[in-house]
């Protein structure tokens, strides 16, 4: 820790050599994964990719198993856009349920169905009971492999009580809009809005993903009725505002688009006002 603290002074005063070299030292002396992360991270912060990359290869040598290893290593390989390198690293090893998803990430980055459909099976063959997080997951990944329908039986199991079942229930609206479903997906909306009254943050993004449906089916003058709505419930909501004003100079109500504009502005500026 003492030698790992030194590099990180030596490195926050710019002398990058140093901190490399006391990194490079650790390694020798210690060489835990801790180390080996550190001495990789010197190495990228003097600007040699490469030599971090060689790094990482040394210390998944040494310890194949190490879980912290293998995702700092496939952070370092998502850095470089090798995404695909990365999902392959962490399908090595032990699993769980940072692995799944991560893995899930580096794939859709890649856009590589050869690498979602193994881990889709993978996730599938788990023994149950399956957590929020899991049939999310696999929502997620029903939907990248394009099978929708049993992206929307992944959603529906979600628990209501479970942190991942409203960005399930968003995810299914778009899906069921997708779909040619869409007096299924406004009702699944209005919905949302009603139980999510109680969290702002929510109940917003609902509001916006409402209006933006209706003026994808060119319905621009009731999306801004979903708007005003929102903004009667939450009237310093500046993500509404700046939508709806986006949303009125695009059907040509500069008026309405201004003054939003201004209010958006006044919002902010009230907002960071700090009283002593």
């Amino acid at each position: 820790e003492i030698w790992i603290a030194v590099g990180q002074l030596a490195s926050r005063l710019g002398d990058s050599r140093l901190a490399d070299q006391l990194a490079q030292g650790a390694v020798k002396k210690f060489g835990t994964a801790e180390t080996y992360i550190w001495a990789a991270q010197a190495k990228l912060q003097a600007g040699d990719k490469e030599g971090a990359r060689v790094i990482f290869a040394e210390a998944l040598k040494r310890d194949s198993k190490n879980a912290h290893l293998r995702m700092a290593y496939a952070a370092l390989l998502g850095q470089l856009g090798d995404n695909a390198q990365a999902a392959k690293l962490l399908a090595q090893g032990p699993q769980d349920e940072l692995t799944y998803a991560a893995r899930a990430a580096y794939a859709a980055r890649a856009d590589d169905k050869s690498l979602i459909e193994p881990l889709y099976r993978e996730l599938k063959a788990k023994p149950q009971p399956r957590n929020g997080m899991t049939l999310n997951l696999l929502g997620e990944l029903a939907e990248m492999l394009e099978r929708k329908t049993e992206a929307l039986d992944w959603y529906k199991q979600v628990p209501e009580d479970d942190e991942h079942w409203f960005e399930a229930q968003v995810r299914s609206v778009l899906l069921l809009d997708g779909e040619g479903k869409t007096a299924e997906a406004e009702t699944r909306i209005h919905q949302l809005q009603a139980r999510e009254g109680d969290d702002a943050k929510a109940l917003g993004d609902v509001y916006l993903i409402e209006a933006d449906l209706l003026h994808k089916h060119g319905k621009g003058e009731e999306a801004v009725l979903v708007y005003d709505r929102g903004l009667h419930v939450m009237p310093d909501d500046t993500r509404l505002l700046y939508a709806r004003a986006l949303l009125n100079d695009d059907l040509n109500h500069v008026d309405a688009a201004v003054r939003d504009l201004r209010d958006r502005k006044s919002t902010r500026l009230n907002s960071s006002h700090i009283t002593i």
